[in-house]
Formats: structure tokens, sequence, C-alpha cells
């Protein structure tokens, strides 16, 4: 599914910009806020930046190229527990409750911590209008996303040494093995342009992404269903 979805994407970015003429190329800055959260998250953000690449095809119709990359921060309730870490569940775990079964000699905090980097790559086709100077292009389209969630935990040990009448500390991260996909993106949003400069526009973003769920691409990996992006930056004309 993956490869025929790439290659319908490229078979459509190449013959639309083999007769396009290259219009801008946009650099942003990006925050995004996940919904339809899985697996009792509480929270999901990325921040991130971009490039999109703009041609003009025919009357105001524009086709578009666009890759960037984002990093979020997870908060999720029972983190642990629902990474299902077959090495911690199934083997380390065990070790540290008969540590912990002299409370008189240890004490120990546990303190998951997880997120994840991705890399979107997708293709857009917009129509664009002008209000006055501003120029409104709402868009749709399609594209993957590609990620790596992390994860590990941080074991905050003190250990109790009676007879010197004194405590020692010590932590260190326990990492899991990471988890990776490829889900299908599909797009919808709408862009504004404003000319600061000759050449030179700002240019806002705002971009819904709904992600299909498919097997076999890791969607049951990604922690979220859909995202709201909200892009800044400028264009540069040519």
């Amino acid at each position: 599914m993956k490869k025929i979805l790439f290659t319908l994407l490229l078979i459509l970015a190449v013959s639309f910009t083999s007769n396009a003429q290259l219009s801008d190329i946009e650099v942003t800055g990006s925050f995004s806020s996940a919904g339809s959260l899985k697996y009792a998250l509480t929270k999901a953000n990325g921040f991130g930046g971009g490039v999109k690449v703009n041609f003009k095809t025919f009357d105001n119709f524009y086709i578009s190229i666009a890759a960037g990359y984002q990093s979020y921060s997870i908060d999720q309730d029972s983190a642990l527990t629902q990474w299902r870490w077959n090495f911690w569940d199934n083997r380390y775990y065990g070790s540290i409750r008969a540590d912990l079964t002299d409370t008189a000699k240890y004490k120990l905090t546990i303190t998951p911590t997880q997120g994840m980097h991705t890399i979107p790559v997708s293709v857009l086709i917009g129509y664009e209008a002008e209000l006055g100077d501003l120029k409104i292009k709402p868009y749709a389209g399609a594209g993957i996303l590609f990620f790596t969630r992390w994860f590990y935990v941080v074991e905050d040990w003190t250990k109790k040494l009676s007879k010197l009448d004194a405590q020692f500390n010590y932590n260190y991260r326990n990492f899991a093995p990471s988890k990776y996909g490829n889900p299908i993106m599909l797009h919808g949003g709408l862009s504004l342009k404003y000319p600061l400069f000759e050449y030179v526009n700002l240019t806002g973003d705002l971009n819904y992404t709904h992600f299909v769920e498919t097997d076999g691409m890791g969607y049951s990996d990604l922690p979220f269903g859909n995202n709201l992006n909200f892009k800044l930056g400028l264009s540069f004309s040519y």
C-alpha cells in the first residue's frame, strides 16, 4: 500500500511539475497538536519546521511538494504499562520487586519519558485567490509520515547504608526498543501569504491531517489519529 501510494504521488508530482513553473519556496516553523489520542495519552504536541516548494500549473492552480521535521513530547497515563516492553515486564521488573522487598535498604522512583521524531512528506494541490495584497490558497493532498517513537525510564535509586548512617543515591536510564512506522496522511488546509519586500512574503498555514488506518505501516504504534498543524515563516518568490 505504501509503495503504491508513493508511486502515485511521485507520478502526480512529476506529471504536474514537468509543465509547471516554479513559483516560490516556503521555509517555516511549525507547531502541532494531536487529536484522537490513543493508548491513554493525555497530550501530544510537536515543534519543528519544514520546506514547501510551490509550482504554478495552470490558471491559479498550484501543486506543492512539502517535507519537514517535528519532535513531539508525549504525556501518557500508565506509560510504562502501555508501552508493552517485554524485557521490562517479563524479566527486569521481577528483580526490581525483589530488591524493593527490603524497604529499609532500598527506595526507588521510576519516571517514564517518551517522545517521537517525525518526517512528513506530502504532495498538495491548491487554488490561489487574491484579496488585495493578501493571497489565500485552500489546498488538499496526501503523503507519508515517517516516525520513530522512543521511550526510556529514569530509575532513581536510594540505598541506605545503616552501618555508616548514610545513604547512596544513583540513577540511570533504561531504554526500550523504539517503535517505527510510515502511515498514510490525508491533508486539508489553508495557506496565507502577505508581501513584505520584493520577492519575500510572510506566510502562514493551518493544516488538518488525518492518518489512515492501515496494516503493516506502523499505524498501530502511532499514538494519535490526527493532528492540527500551524506554520509561520517566509516564502521566497521566483
